[in-house]
């Protein structure tokens, strides 16, 4: 090779060049009735007539399929908690004036089936949360088969 690949620039977009994603501006109207805005990133390549624009496969892969959809780094970070405690028994958010977040616990081994009745519900489930469970799922019917 003729060297290691580098990024050399980094600038804005214009919507004009864009070919896998769009910024959007979206305005909503909160529980308290408030109209409120957001902004976010959207793919620009959903099929028409469809409520999807990629798929999820569980499979061992020859090679990295990350879209590399953002610029996002994170760590994962493991926490026990102690729910015998007293300060861990009905926990209350605290929320900033236009956060509007439920707390309520749910078993590791019924995360899945909770997510499937949230979203029936017309929850939206975040990715990072849908993959845990899911992949908690995995595990127990694989532990389930004796494969584990």
């Amino acid at each position: 090779m003729s060297g290691e690949a580098k990024v050399i620039s980094t600038g804005p977009l214009p919507a004009s060049e864009a070919v896998w994603t769009k910024l959007v501006k979206k305005t909503y109207k909160d529980p308290n009735g408030v109209t409120r805005t957001w902004e976010s990133a959207e793919r620009t390549t959903r099929p028409k007539g469809s409520d999807i624009d990629g798929v999820g496969i569980v499979a061992i892969l020859e090679k990295e399929t990350d879209p590399g959809f953002c610029n996002t780094n994170l760590r994962m970070v493991h926490v026990t908690v102690d729910m015998s405690l007293p300060a861990n028994q009905d926990l209350k958010p605290e929320l900033e004036e236009n956060e509007f977040i439920e707390v309520f616990l749910v078993k590791l081994v019924d995360l899945w089936e909770e997510c499937i009745k949230l979203e029936a519900q017309g929850y939206a489930i975040d990715a990072r949360i849908a993959n845990l469970a899911e992949g908690i799922e995995i595990g127990q019917e694989v532990q389930a088969l004796g494969a584990g």
